[in-house]
């Protein structure tokens, strides 16, 4: 049989101790036209098969012991190349010899032809025996013919093509008797099932016919059963008479009837959907019929096809209900809807105008006001500029009232999970009562069981709303004597996680107050609703702290309530529950009782005004040189934020719109902008988008809104703005939004060369070298850290910066580090709310890095000195 050389495995493996009979095995198979003994071993070719072997077709490999032969044929089985045969010499000292060598093949492979290459005679057919009977076997004395090896070659290899192809046919028919076999039997089998069904289901058929036409008799629902075309009617149910008012006989006589009482404009859907029936498509429609008796009806339709054997339609069955009442009560809820929808959306457009109404001028009054107060007063201008603070700041906690709640009624009030300290909050919330509390002789304290864990996972602001909620009604109302802040664990719970527990800790605020009677204990948690509810009432407020504080609390997953009697002070509890923080721990005893009546005694801090060029701190360099445009249309706000950014240390330049800060930004680079979102001619909004879509290099925009509800900041975000501040604008806010936005400028190289001059060696290929390693690999770690911070991915947001902080260090790329060292921290803390930020700071330091090594590598014939100062800043 002719094999075509595509097909034939043609891989010869030699297995001999002497290498030059290596040597003439590819001299014999690459086609030498050399005598037909063996060619001396001395003149023998060496090295990889060349392009004669190649058009011989044999692939040879060596072995010069029996070990590494049995290995090269097991690796070869392994990759699905096995050898076809394989030369094998009788004698190979010191490793086994040809007959156990062979053996051992024959274990691996049984498929494998070997030749035996022997120049002994020692070796007798006895010493063969042990190989046992075999036709893959075949005896080469050296030395041996050119032909002889060729012809075994040719024909030992065909030979292993032809047993391993009748293998497979013979495997290959074997396996199609078994399953034509398999398939005979299961085939009689569902043969036997299928009568058995049969049986079966002519006995169920006759059963749920009956059943059927029970249960069609008797349904308020027309059923019906037509031909595909609808041309003709087989079954109607009782319930068609009711429905659409006609005798059932009618309808058999015109199958037709039931369509031709539909309103004419109703009619073309179901018209479609009936031509597509008989074509097997189900349908469900709902349409509007004149009934027997004049009124309108509205009906609901669904009809599917049923098939035959062959697949192709025979009935169409329908189910047609009555669903005129729930179209009507449809029609009505529509109605409400909409007015409750307008309603809301009414309310929610006046009370963002309320917010921007108020806070606009209130920004101008607490503006001016602390920027008088920094000014030199006495004591009765003083007094009246407090007053007035103290008024507007009143005047904001009720606004903020209104607007909480109003959040809460809508469901739309959120909570964060943020990592806080108990002892900070608790601070946080006393602290703005000293005043008050001093004014009044009271002692104010707090007292922290010792079994408290103060590091706690939450809301921390939420929390602080309902303490200082209660804690100032706790002062309003009490006129001497004293407020205290107790705080107990209550039984905690242990979470899935083994690391992670929760804490349930109870919040109690005794005063010696007024107290309350039972009928004002009983409603001064529903909205506006006070204990004293008279024109004449001596306490003022809204009515709406105790309400927002219950439902701050059950988002808390907690309760709230009151004991009191008149005369002898109330106890306002609430209990609260929170994840413990990984380093939380217990107060420590001696800090048990924390009085704060020692803060009423120290003597406040005075604050005035710096001025320009007497200051005795040294201007923040990356402040100082911030470019700042402030976009308002308010002129006393205008004049507000230009006092404000001078008493933090900034200049800043002014325009009334978007129109003329987009004329600005484009004479002038701006760092910051701070953008007012309603103005006229072009809002802020506008203008921010229209900044990101025309600017390469666009300036950080923090918006200034007079809005507070839901949404506002996301809309900001959404138009293009970095971040967002609520009017009236407070000072320490409006600081830390320009520190955490405001560039950094160098004064120095932000790479020392020094540095790596040291690591290169001082040769200038190298450094160009690991300059270009140290920029690629910031290249690519950079986007990695940005999708890490995106997927708030802590750990691996901390490996990345770990690598790249390593990477700046041996490279002396030092300006980045605090950056990496910030990135790191926040991913070993696991809390990434200020990762963006640190994040834009190190890919701008890492761009001048490279504009500054780029630039180096550019000029690197300039003298150290020069290199020095060349990327200065």
């Amino acid at each position: 049989m002719n094999i075509p050389d595509d097909q034939r495995n043609r891989r010869i493996l030699v297995i001999d101790d002497n290498r030059a009979i290596h040597n003439c095995f590819r001299e014999i198979l690459r086609g030498s036209d050399s005598g037909s003994s063996a060619p001396d071993g001395g003149k023998a070719l060496s090295g990889e098969a060349t392009s004669d072997q190649r058009r011989m077709g044999f692939a040879m490999e060596s072995a010069y012991q029996g070990e590494e032969g049995v290995e090269l044929v097991r690796v070869a089985l392994e990759k699905g190349q096995p050898y076809a045969m394989a030369f094998v010499d009788m004698r190979m000292p010191p490793g086994i010899d040809g007959v156990e060598t062979i053996a051992r093949l024959w274990e691996l492979d049984a498929d494998l032809q070997v030749v035996i290459c022997t120049a002994h005679l020692e070796y007798s057919w006895q010493d063969l025996v042990k190989l046992g009977s075999s036709d893959r076997l075949l005896i080469l004395k050296k030395p041996f013919d050119l032909v002889e090896v060729r012809q075994m070659a040719e024909a030992l290899t065909a030979k292993w093509q032809l047993m391993r192809r009748g293998r497979h046919h013979l495997e290959d028919l074997e396996a199609r008797v078994t399953e034509r076999t398999q398939n005979l039997s299961q085939a009689n089998q569902e043969l036997r099932d299928q009568i058995a069904e049969r049986k079966q289901a002519e006995a169920a058929l006759r059963e749920s016919e009956l059943r059927f036409r029970q249960l069609a008799e008797n349904i308020s629902e027309v059923f019906w059963v037509s031909s595909p075309t609808g041309e003709e009617l087989f079954y109607v149910s009782p319930a068609y008479e009711q429905i659409w008012g006609w005798p059932r006989q009618t309808i058999y006589e015109d199958p037709k009837q039931w369509f031709k009482n539909i309103l004419k404009e109703d009619r073309p859907p179901v018209a479609k959907a009936l031509s597509e029936l008989s074509e097997g498509t189900n349908y469900d429609l709902e349409y509007r019929i004149r009934h027997h008796n004049g009124s309108i009806r509205w009906i609901r339709d669904r009809r599917f096809a049923i098939r035959g054997e062959d697949r192709q339609v025979v009935r169409t069955c329908g189910v047609a209900e009555d669903i005129t009442q729930r179209k009507n009560l449809e029609a009505e809820m529509a109605k409400a809807r909409d007015a409750a929808l307008e309603g809301a959306r009414m309310k929610s457009e006046f009370l963002a105008n309320m917010s921007h109404e108020i806070r606009t001028p209130m920004n101008g009054v607490i503006g001016m006001t602390g920027l008088l107060l920094d000014t030199d007063l006495d004591l009765k201008q003083r007094d009246f500029a407090e007053t007035i603070r103290s008024s507007a700041a009143s005047l904001l906690s009720i606004l903020n009232d209104i607007l909480d709640f109003s959040k809460i009624e809508a469901g739309k009030l959120e909570f964060e999970n943020l990592e806080f300290d108990l002892d900070g909050v608790l601070d946080g919330a006393l602290s703005v009562l000293v005043p008050e509390a001093g004014a009044k002789g009271l002692e104010l304290r707090s007292e922290i069981d010792p079994k408290v864990c103060t590091g706690l996972c939450g809301d921390p602001g939420r929390l602080r709303q309902v303490l200082t909620n209660l804690l100032n009604n706790a002062v309003k109302f009490t006129e001497q004597g004293e407020v205290v802040l107790r705080v107990f664990p209550l039984d905690e719970t242990p979470s899935a996680a083994a690391s992670i527990s929760k804490t349930a800790l109870r919040f109690e605020i005794k005063d010696t107050g007024i107290g309350l009677s039972k009928d004002a204990r009983g409603r001064i948690f529903e909205a506006f609703n006070q204990a004293d509810q008279s024109t004449t009432r001596r306490y003022g407020g809204t009515g709406l702290g105790l309400t927002i504080s219950r439902q701050l609390v059950k988002m808390m997953h907690g309760e709230i309530g009151v004991e009191s009697e008149p005369g002898k002070g109330s106890t306002f509890w609430f209990t609260a529950q929170f994840e413990k923080h990984a380093s939380g721990k217990a107060t420590p005893a001696q800090q048990k009782h924390q009085c704060l009546a020692n803060v009423l005694e120290r003597t406040p801090l005075k604050r005035t005004k710096a001025k320009k060029n007497a200051s005795n701190e040294t201007p923040r360099q990356a402040i100082h040189h911030t470019r700042i445009l402030v976009a308002e249309d308010n002129e006393v706000n205008k004049r507000v934020m230009l006092l404000v950014l001078e008493n933090l240390g900034y200049t800043a330049d002014t325009v009334a719109n978007g129109k003329e800060a987009l004329a600005a930004l484009r004479h002038h680079p701006y760092d910051i902008i701070l953008m007012d979102c309603q103005m006229p001619e072009m809002d802020g909004y506008e203008t921010s988008r229209i900044i990101r879509r025309e600017f390469d290099r666009p300036p950080r925009i923090i918006a200034m809104t007079a809005h507070a509800l839901r949404g506002d900041r996301e809309k900001c975000l959404a138009a293009g703005m970095d971040d967002y501040l609520s009017k009236p604008i407070i000072e320490k806010e409006l600081e830390t939004a320009l520190q955490r936005w405001a560039p950094i400028r160098h004064s120095e190289a932000p790479v020392d060369l020094q540095r790596l001059r040291d690591i290169c060696g001082d040769a200038p290929d190298t450094m160009r070298i690991i300059a270009d390693l140290y920029l690629e690999q910031g290249a690519e770690l950079f986007p990695a850290m940005e999708m890490a911070i995106r997927n708030n991915d802590a750990k691996d947001l901390r490996s990345i910066a770990h690598r790249l902080r390593g990477a700046s260090l041996s490279c002396g790329s030092n300006s980045i580090v605090p950056f990496l060292n910030e990135l790191e921290e926040l991913g070993n803390s696991g809390n990434l709310a200020t990762a963006s930020a640190a994040y834009e700071k190190a890919s701008l330091e890492f761009a001048q890095i490279r504009s500054f090594l780029e630039n180096h590598l550019q000029n690197s014939k300039h003298s150290p000195e020069e290199e020095t100062f060349a990327g200065a800043y």
